[in-house]
């Protein structure tokens, strides 16, 4: 299994109302994601420190952390990854991958394409998330169903689980642009959202009907 087929998956998770938080003392806990037969030993996949108190994110538990949190591999694993996400409304929008302590892009990839669908990343290897956010980590094995899969939501320089989790709007202002079609002024809704320029799509469906550049909107 290659780790970049696991990079796509939830891109958009519905973001439940975050649960009062359950404080602690800062600790260091362990996750399993797998299930064990009666009488086997507990293997962790992963570990997670600075941990303060728990909430709930996309309808899962998730810790809260303080910055900087670090997530470590306790095991030999397949796939490790840490992805940023921002709280949008009902939902979680992916931000970005991030990379491993002490790895580039280039060296990061290199141990998954010369992998053949072994365990690669090996005990120790760490991300440490230093900016406040909600953080999904996923550590699994290869060729075996699960995974350990732990939501982070960490705070820091003044920003809370509160705050985090609160959905993030911008303002769209109503504009006026001038648009030609075939070289014919058309006149068009348009919002100007963070500096740029918006119509609707029906709008330009609709402008460009019967000519070579039609579509269907649906």
């Amino acid at each position: 299994m290659k780790k970049r087929s696991m990079r796509g998956l939830a891109a958009a998770l519905v973001l439940a109302m975050a649960l009062p938080v359950t404080a602690f003392g800062a600790e260091t806990v362990q996750v399993n994601g797998y299930d064990r037969r009666e009488g086997e030993a507990v293997q962790y996949q992963l570990s997670i420190s600075n941990v303060t108190g728990k909430t709930t994110v996309a309808g899962k538990e998730a810790y809260v952390c303080q910055a900087p949190a670090k997530v470590a591999a306790v095991d030999e694993l397949q796939t490790f990854e840490v992805t940023k996400y921002l709280s949008a409304g009902n939902a979680l929008a992916a931000q970005g991958v991030m990379l491993p302590d002490g790895y580039t892009q280039e060296s990061w990839d290199a141990l998954y394409f010369e992998s053949e669908g072994e365990a690669v990343v090996k005990v120790g290897t760490t991300y440490t998330i230093k900016e406040p956010g909600i953080y999904r980590a996923l550590g699994m094995y290869p060729a075996i169903a699960g995974g350990a899969e732990v939501y982070l939501v960490v705070e820091g320089n003044g920003q809370t689980a509160a705050s985090l989790t609160k959905p993030q709007y911008t303002t769209a202002v109503p504009s006026t642009a001038k648009v030609l079609v075939n070289g014919k002024e058309m006149a068009f809704d348009a919002y100007t959202i963070g500096g740029n320029t918006y119509f609707k799509l029906r709008d330009v469906a609709a402008a460009v009907n019967g000519t070579a550049k039609s579509f269907n909107v649906t």
